[in-house]
């Protein structure tokens, strides 16, 4: 046993004890592939002619109550945080 060897077997010892064990494959199995349906896809849902799309840039959260205003009328809303302070917008 050499040195490398040696060094081997201190940083990452061998287990001699360790037996592997065999797998028994059954031979009067048949493997059946599987069957694999695609999902029926929808398309895009199209939306109302009167769909309403609101865009919020807050200075506050005073202003969130207005924003879940429109969300509860089923309004889209975008909400751009740029203007908002850093300290809040996290």
């Amino acid at each position: 046993m050499g040195v490398l060897d040696k060094m081997k077997n201190f940083i990452a010892p061998v287990d001699d004890d360790y037996d592997e064990e065999e797998l028994e494959v059954e031979e009067d199995e048949i493997a059946v592939p599987v069957k694999y349906e695609q999902p029926q896809t929808k398309g895009v849902t199209k939306l109302a002619s009167d769909t309403k799309m609101v865009l919020f840039e807050p200075r506050s959260f005073d202003e969130a109550e207005e924003v879940a205003k429109h969300l509860k009328e089923r309004r889209a809303a975008v909400v751009n945080l740029h203007r908002l302070q850093r300290e809040y917008a996290q």
